[in-house]
């Protein structure tokens, strides 16, 4: 059987078809396959907003979040954590991205939005996060997003069977 790897938004109903912009209210969003097992090797998360964001704020929304972004691997029951990837200590500003992934870059084009963009990639952690069958990657987002022009994230990885 041929590899079969995966590029996904995290969506509102973990599938292809659920809302993919997270600029939205506060709201979670995941991906979940309830038949197969999916190795997640890497989260991109990309959002944009006016020009002059810093360290201390999220996007340039003027100040950190209040509650911030959780992500976390949910079992099958919907509810319970199985993995905190956030420990505890949500994102509430841009620099924080850095403090989990490291792979993160502000931006700008002069005139206009600038685009901050977060790579996490799992396997340099020393290998993927696999989800069974049920059991889903989550992005908890705790606050209202909705002045950010764009927020998504995606995951990239390989379906096993």
């Amino acid at each position: 059987m041929a590899t079969r790897y995966f590029s996904r938004f995290l969506s509102s109903d973990g599938t292809t078809s659920g809302t993919k912009d997270m600029s939205t209210t506060a709201d979670e969003y995941y991906i979940q396959d309830s038949t197969q097992s999916l190795d997640i090797y890497r989260m991109l998360v990309c959002y944009q907003d006016g020009g002059g964001g810093n360290v201390a704020e999220y996007g340039n929304l003027g100040s950190a979040l209040s509650t911030g972004i959780e992500v976390k691997v949910i079992r099958r029951n919907g509810t319970s954590v199985l993995l905190d990837l956030t420990d505890g200590v949500p994102v509430k500003s841009n620099g924080e991205w850095a403090r989990l992934c490291y792979d993160y870059q502000q931006i700008g084009h002069g005139a206009g939005d600038d685009i901050f963009a977060v790579r996490w990639t799992f396997t340099n952690g020393g290998s993927p996060i696999r989800l069974e069958p049920g059991q889903s990657l989550r992005m908890i987002i705790n606050d209202d997003l909705s002045l950010l022009t764009t927020h998504f994230a995606i995951v990239q990885g390989q379906y096993l069977g």
